[in-house]
This record gives structure tokens, sequence and C-alpha cells, in this order.
């Protein structure tokens, strides 16, 4: 989602499990940005 006036993105990945679920290794999201470290943005002007 491409929001002009906040100049921000907002990308929801899906994950093998939910926040805190048995087995969820990442409860706060705070490693979930490591897939998006290689993609590159061309945004509008």
């Amino acid at each position: 989602i491409y929001f002009d006036p906040a100049l921000a993105i907002k990308i929801c990945l899906p994950r093998e499990v939910s926040s805190g679920a048995p087995g969820d290794r990442d409860v706060y999201g705070a490693q979930q940005h490591a897939p998006l470290l290689l993609w590159e943005f061309e945004l509008p002007a």
C-alpha cells in the first residue's frame, strides 16, 4: 500500500504460524524485514 501523505509503504508477508503461536520464533516480528533487504522499489515522484 502506498500512502502519499505519509511517504510510506506497508508490506505484509505471510507467516508459517501466527504471532505467539507454539513454534513461533519471532513473536514481535523483529526479523520479518529480512526478506525485504534485497528488494528495490521505484516510487512515483
